[in-house]
């Protein structure tokens, strides 16, 4: 009888484990419910996002599931490790314990977010919460899926892909730590902030017009060094990999693309003052204030026209860039972390004012003197002046 209670003792002891969960049903009294709020009170209606993901991370016991959520009426469904994605749900099943949870928009159109499934899906644990990123989409020039104003220009800074030029701000949020008793209902509530930062960019172009007479018709830009990979645990940037946007500049004190057509004249010879918005997550700053390519360069192509002897309209590009090392340092967008590939952002809003004119005479941009005073210069990218190089 003794020999037989050790042994029952020991296929006892050897069934026991604290690691292992033992509750699956949805409906088990070992589960708990989760409800997920968001307050969107600093948002216009227009700027909130219509779906959320959530992950849900416990603690101990490592479990990491993910879910889709209406930014709206909160519903939503598991995407991966939890009930079928085809059933909707006001409250989601989850086995108890101690959570952390992180939230992000869901826009699968110009977000990439294949570190966050193979965060949610590595069941080795080997993946860290400060790893956690998601990736705008870039697209190569010419691409029918990039909303250019125009790709009937030359690029002369060709170190990276575009973004697109309206970019969805990532949204997020994070609560450090809840626990989430068995038998209970525990609801999470968010208030998510955008990662993005709002930079109005001002300059003067300058006209020439001794030899003859012109109007500048539409300016456009195009602007290197935004980081394109964010991460959702802590909100830094990675500034090792970026990208390009384009965008509109319209005169100062307009607010429409179509007030160009009374902006100019050909006997206009003053400056005329522009100003040009992007929303990105940053703006990366050139390490070398005399590179010509990679990240901080703005290109610039203006669109001037001159009337024939007929009274035709003759009409020209003239294509410009400069280095803006000295005006990002001013304008101190952002801090960089100690490792050198990370940065957060100084503040929502930014503002880049480039101090020197880009000076035209309807044929070219006119070469600046090279005593700049500390002044970023502009170059002239014409038709004598060949793209340069890059090893991408």
């Amino acid at each position: 009888m003794l020999f037989i209670l050790l042994m029952l003792c020991a296929l006892l002891l050897a069934s026991c484990s604290t690691d292992v969960d033992l509750c699956y049903e949805e409906n088990h009294p070992h589960n708990a419910l989760l409800k997920y709020e968001y307050d969107w009170s600093g948002y216009e209606e227009s700027d909130i996002p219509d779906s959320m993901y959530v992950i849900a991370y416990r603690v101990v016991n490592r479990r990491r599931s993910l879910a889709a959520v209406s930014g709206n009426d909160f519903a939503g469904h598991y995407v991966y490790n939890g009930s079928s994605p085809d059933e909707r749900l006001e409250r989601f099943p989850v086995p108890t314990g101690a959570y952390k949870f992180i939230t992000f928009n869901k826009d699968d159109s110009q977000l990439v977010i294949d570190e966050v499934m193979d965060y949610v899906a590595d069941e080795t644990n080997e993946t860290m919460l400060t790893d956690l990123c998601v990736n705008y989409k870039v697209y190569h020039k010419g691409h029918p899926a990039l909303t250019m104003p125009t790709i009937d220009w030359q690029d002369y800074n060709p170190y990276a892909q575009y973004l697109q030029p309206n970019l969805p701000p990532v949204t997020y949020d994070t609560i450090a730590s809840m626990e989430v008793p068995q038998a209970s209902t525990v609801t999470c509530h968010f208030e998510p902030q955008p990662i993005t930062q709002h930079i109005d960019i001002y300059f003067n172009i300058g006209k020439d017009i001794s030899r003859r007479g012109f109007r500048v018709d539409s300016v456009l830009c195009d602007i290197s060094g935004v980081p394109c990979r964010v991460s959702i645990a802590n909100g830094y940037l990675d500034i090792s990999h970026t990208a390009k946007m384009m965008f509109r500049m319209i005169p100062d004190g307009k607010t429409k693309w179509s007030d160009w057509e009374t902006a100019d004249s050909d006997t206009n010879p003053d400056a005329l003052r522009l100003h040009g918005a992007i929303d990105v997550p940053g703006l990366t700053r050139n390490p070398d204030a005399k590179a010509n390519t990679g990240a901080g360069i703005l290109q610039v192509i203006i669109f001037t026209s001159t009337a024939d002897s007929e009274g035709r309209r003759a009409r020209k590009k003239i294509q410009g860039k400069i280095n803006l090392y000295n005006t990002m340092l001013k304008a101190n967008l952002m801090t960089v972390t100690p490792d050198g590939i990370h940065a957060v952002r100084n503040g929502t809003h930014g503002v880049l004012d480039i101090k020197a004119d880009i000076v035209i005479d309807g044929q070219d941009v006119k070469v600046n003197n090279d005593n700049n005073g500390g002044l970023d210069i502009w170059e002239p990218c014409g038709e004598n002046v060949a793209p340069p190089v890059i090893d991408i």
